[in-house]
């Protein structure tokens, strides 16, 4: 919900300023302090979800889910560019969307040190959110693709309206351990040690 947000502000942004000048007073004034707040926001909620009991190594999966992102966004943002500058015959760049992903990328390098994923005392971070355990209504092991290594473990999870899907994924060496996890933190109980990475 917050990444839909911060979206439509961007569209917001690139749709009513008529120069790159616009662009950047609505950026400095709007955007810069709903990223600064988001980033404020999580490391708080994770500073709160006290010792980490069991810290998640990247598994294959998600370094390759990464690596695509990382492509996909860089091929946005030359169209975002490229749209703007053609639409408004040069006098717009897309200046907020340049800021949203020169912030996402410094962050990403930042918080590398600052939030690890993993399981801990009172919730867990996947490496995108942080979730309390007593919001988690349950839990199951996937292995849709039938990758060889690792599971991946399907979180379902309530906000005060919604219900949410979240993913993460544990190394073969670390399913005995985080399903003990699990089963502790987690009413409904899944045992994913037992289930086979084929």
């Amino acid at each position: 919900m917050a990444d839909f947000m911060t979206y439509m502000l961007i569209a917001a942004i690139l749709t009513f300023s008529q120069s790159t000048l616009w662009e950047l007073i609505f950026s400095v004034l709007l955007l810069i302090p709903i990223l600064i707040l988001r980033v404020y926001l999580k490391h708080k909620k994770y500073n709160k979800m006290g010792d980490q009991l069991l810290q998640l190594k990247t598994t294959p999966y998600e370094a390759s889910r990464a690596k695509n992102s990382r492509i996909t966004l860089i091929l946005f943002t030359i169209f975002i560019v490229g749209m703007s500058i053609y639409l408004s015959y040069g006098q717009r760049i897309g200046l907020p969307w340049i800021i949203y992903v020169l912030f996402t990328v410094i962050y990403e390098k930042y918080k590398g040190n600052t939030l690890q994923k993993g399981l801990m005392e009172n919730g867990f971070y996947n490496g995108k959110i942080v979730i309390e355990w007593k919001q988690v209504q349950t839990y199951n092991p996937l292995n849709m693709r039938k990758k060889k290594g690792f599971l991946n473990i399907e979180i379902i999870y309530l906000t005060k309206f919604y219900k949410h899907l979240a993913i993460f994924s544990i190394l073969d060496e670390q399913k005995g351990k985080a399903d003990k996890i699990l089963k502790d933190k987690v009413k409904s109980k899944k045992n994913i040690s037992k289930k086979k990475a084929e």
